[in-house]
């Protein structure tokens, strides 16, 4: 094996979270490895195909674009609209997104990493931890084709299944019934129409496809991506209707139950719809997009009354901003707001798990019950809270004074707190 690799700060998990938790702890001054097990960045954002950054901008019907995130969250996002060559797009009822091209999400990824001077490993996965007490002592992992010790001073699990924190014994909040997952896939040779032509087009042949059992009633549950039409493609989303049960094969079953939903619609659309056979697919996801899943037990929990009633926390290091956003056998999301025009505070003891010292977590892991994360889990609230989990890991593994570092913190990533 050779000998153990010694940095401050270890990031599990390759995600926007665990980008920027690695970034945070960089730039506070630690030695920082990322291990991701895709061979490429971004998680989600890049291998589910989200496509949309929600998250960025508080709420509201006469002043858009108003920031609800500061700091690496917003560097990143402008970096990112630039490179995709996208602007925030306004939905409904005061909300905004910003779209992006997922393959542009990869390369700023790369690009911030190396800026940081973050050592990242690709192809690795985590095999196991040993504990010293409460502290993590040593992280076992495969990089690639042979297995690596890591023996870091702190540890920021944002692997989005609490794999490191279940290796370390840290006790888990295990989710009641999953969110509906998503599958997302692009298709070109759409008809030259508009956005609302497009969908109501699709709906349209969709239903009858469904109503002749031409199609599955699976089905029923598809959409456009909002903000990714342009030039005759865009990517369509197929809500998974059901849950993602327990078990380790569940996400593999699903993923091939979408990909042979994708191949039927796509089929019925060059054959049986008018306008549309020429329409092709051009990309799949390649994985299911998870929205939520079991999370570490934190020192302190984000509830759902706090997103709702846009509550402050004494040690608030992130403010989020969406609405609490539930994915049932719909196409469309039930959304419950926070006040218009306000954001919530997130603590840094969400990011801490209760039981292990040294260990934090971030993105749809944080400390969070089952609606409070419904809101907490979108790309742009992981990136601020994966950048202060790694900033707040670095002040661990170094030692640095809790209470300035909660305050820069504050300072750079709340900038709308009332």
């Amino acid at each position: 094996m050779g000998p153990a690799h010694r940095p401050d700060v270890l990031v599990a998990g390759g995600g926007a979270a665990g980008v920027a938790a690695a970034v945070g702890a960089a730039r506070a001054g630690a030695r920082v490895v990322l291990l991701e097990r895709q061979g490429f960045l971004g998680g989600m954002a890049t291998a589910a195909l989200v496509g949309t950054v929600c998250g960025l901008y508080v709420r509201s019907a006469t002043r858009p674009g108003t920031w609800a995130v500061g700091g690496f969250a917003r560097e990143l996002a402008e970096r990112l609209a630039a490179s995709s060559d996208t602007v925030p797009v306004r939905w409904r009822e005061g909300l905004q997104f910003l779209p992006y091209a997922p393959l542009a999400f990869r390369r700023l990824c790369d690009e911030v990493l190396l800026e940081a001077g973050v050592e990242t490993w690709l192809h690795a996965t985590v095999l196991g931890v040993a504990r010293d007490g409460r502290r993590i002592a040593q992280v076992r992992a495969c990089g690639w084709d042979r297995e690596v010790v890591f023996e870091p001073g702190a540890v920021v699990d944002t692997t989005g299944t609490a794999w490191v924190s279940a290796c370390a014994g840290a006790p888990l909040r295990e989710e009641g019934p999953h969110q509906a997952p998503a599958w997302v896939f692009a298709v070109a040779g759409l008809p030259p129409v508009d956005p609302l032509s497009l969908k109501l087009g699709l709906g349209v042949g969709v239903r009858r496809g469904i109503e002749s059992g031409r199609l599955p009633d699976a089905l029923r549950a598809v959409s456009v991506v909002p903000g990714s039409h342009l030039e005759g493609r865009c990517y369509l989303k197929l809500g998974l209707v059901g849950t993602l049960a327990g078990e380790p094969l569940a996400v593999a079953e699903r993923e091939r139950e979408a990909r042979a939903l994708a191949g039927m619609l796509v089929e019925h659309l060059r054959t049986e719809v008018e306008g549309f056979q020429h329409v092709a697919v051009t990309d799949m996801a390649a994985q299911v997009g998870v929205r939520t899943g079991r999370r570490p037990v934190g020192r302190a929990t984000l509830r759902e009354e706090d997103v709702l009633q846009a509550r402050r926390a004494a040690d608030e290091v992130a403010a989020g901003a969406w609405p609490i956003e539930h994915w049932g056998d719909a196409p469309e999301p039930v959304l419950r707001h926070l006040p218009e025009g306000r954001t919530y505070g997130i603590g840094a003891g969400t990011l801490e798990a209760a039981d292990v010292d040294g260990l934090f977590v971030a993105g749809r892991m944080l400390s969070a019950d089952d609606g409070a994360v419904g809101s907490a889990r979108v790309i742009g609230t992981c990136l601020a809270t994966g950048y202060a989990a790694g900033t707040l890991a670095e002040a661990a593994a170094s030692g640095r004074d809790r209470p300035g570092v909660l305050a820069a913190l504050k300072r750079l990533q709340v900038v709308h707190a009332e």
